[in-house]
C-alpha cells in the first residue's frame, strides 16, 4: 500500500442506523475495499453501492478515528463532505463509512448481483475463511448478524509496515494473504454494545 495515497474503505451497508436509546448500526454487512485518494468522491461511492445492488443512498456517514458511533459519526451526503472526510482521515489509512440504502428490484432468477455470503463458514481458495467472511471481487464481505460498531486501531496498533523493505511485518497468527486488493477485515459484533477488538490484517 502506498502511504498517503491509498486507504482501506470499511463500508458498512445493508443495515440501518439507530439513534435511540443510543447510536448503533443494525444488521447489514461490512466490506473492506482498497481505494485511491484521487478517485474518492460522492459519485465513486454511489457507483460502488450501485455495483452492490443498491439504489441511491438515503444517508451516509463516516466515523472519526478512535471515536465511537455516539460521538464520532459525521454526515457525508455531498461531494464536498466526501472530500473533507478523505482529507481528514486518509493519514490513518482506514476510513469507516456507514450507509442506509434500499436494494434494487431484481428478477428472482437474476444471478451475480452482489458478492455476499451469509453462511457461518465459507471456503476461500480451498481453505476455511474467517468467521463468515468471503473474498468478493470488490473486497471481503462479512455478515453482521447483530449490531456493528467500528473502533479503528490506535496509532501503535495500526498496520506494521517496514520502511526498509515495504513488507508487512505482522505477528498475527490469523493473517490471510489473498490475491487482490484486500487490506483488512474487522469482524462485526455478535452481541450488542461490544467493542470490536478482534481484527484480521490482510496484505497484498
Amino acid at each position: 500500500m502506498s502511504k498517503g495515497t491509498q486507504f482501506g474503505l470499511i463500508l458498512h451497508h445493508g443495515g440501518l442506523m439507530q439513534f435511540k436509546p443510543h447510536v448503533r448500526y443494525l444488521g447489514g454487512v461490512t466490506t473492506v475495499i482498497a481505494n485511491e485518494k484521487d478517485n474518492m468522491s460522492w459519485f465513486h461511492l454511489k457507483r460502488m453501492l450501485d455495483e452492490f445492488g443498491y439504489k441511491e443512498p438515503r444517508r451516509m456517514w463516516h466515523l472519526l478515528l478512535e471515536k465511537y458511533l455516539g460521538i464520532g459519526l459525521r454526515d457525508m451526503n455531498t461531494d464536498t463532505e466526501v472530500w473533507e472526510m478523505t482529507e481528514l482521515e486518509i493519514k490513518h489509512e482506514m476510513i469507516a463509512v456507514y450507509v442506509e440504502a434500499d436494494k434494487k428490484d431484481y428478477d428472482e432468477d437474476a444471478t451475480n448481483v452482489i458478492d455476499v455470503v451469509h453462511d457461518s463458514v465459507v471456503a476461500v481458495d480451498g481453505s476455511e475463511a474467517i468467521n463468515g467472511g468471503v473474498a468478493g471481487e470488490r473486497g471481503i464481505v462479512v455478515d453482521n448478524e447483530d449490531d456493528t460498531e467500528y473502533y479503528p486501531p490506535k496509532e501503535e496498533d495500526s498496520d506494521a509496515y517496514s520502511n526498509a523493505d515495504d513488507e508487512y511485518n505482522s505477528d498475527n497468527d490469523n493473517e490471510e494473504f489473498l490475491d487482490g486488493h484486500i487490506l483488512r477485515i474487522t469482524q462485526g459484533n455478535r452481541q450488542s454494545e461490544m467493542q470490536v477488538d478482534e481484527e484480521r490484517v490482510i496484505s497484498h
